[in-house]
């Protein structure tokens, strides 16, 4: 199973303050702020050359990284080609454990995607599709 990184998830407390701060590392916004109402977040994606970050705001408790004195870094994406597959494999091969449902991925065109978590308890996003993501 190959799986691709394709992003970093960070949580941020408000996503225009850190869009700045990110733009002033030489980061420029890859499109407009998407709404999230599925997770319940603000999402925006800024790219330095090949490195793309996503900028996560919790919109209210109800999103799954709602945690006020926990910011900053959340996940890795992984593309993957066969999420099932990818599903499968992942556990299969003892990396870790997946711990979401399929969810539909609002900021990937509907795309379905999947959380896990590694074994030494780095968060991974497993996405469905293999076309560029944010490119």
């Amino acid at each position: 199973m190959r799986y691709e990184s394709n992003y970093a998830g960070i949580v941020v407390k408000d996503i225009e303050k850190a869009c700045l701060l990110y733009r002033g590392l030489g980061y420029v916004q890859v499109d407009s702020i998407i709404e999230d109402n599925v997770q319940h977040n603000r999402l925006l994606f800024l790219k330095n050359g090949e490195l793309l970050v996503e900028l996560i705001e919790p919109i209210n408790s109800s999103s799954p990284v709602y945690n006020p004195r926990n910011l900053g870094y959340h996940h890795i994406c992984c593309e993957v080609e066969d999420l099932d597959k990818a599903i499968f494999s992942f556990e299969d091969a003892g990396l870790g454990k997946i711990f979401t449902d399929k969810i539909t991925a609002p900021a990937f065109n509907g795309r379905k995607a999947v959380f896990a978590i590694l074994k030494n308890g780095t968060i991974i996003e497993l996405l469905a599709g293999d076309v560029d993501v944010r490119s």
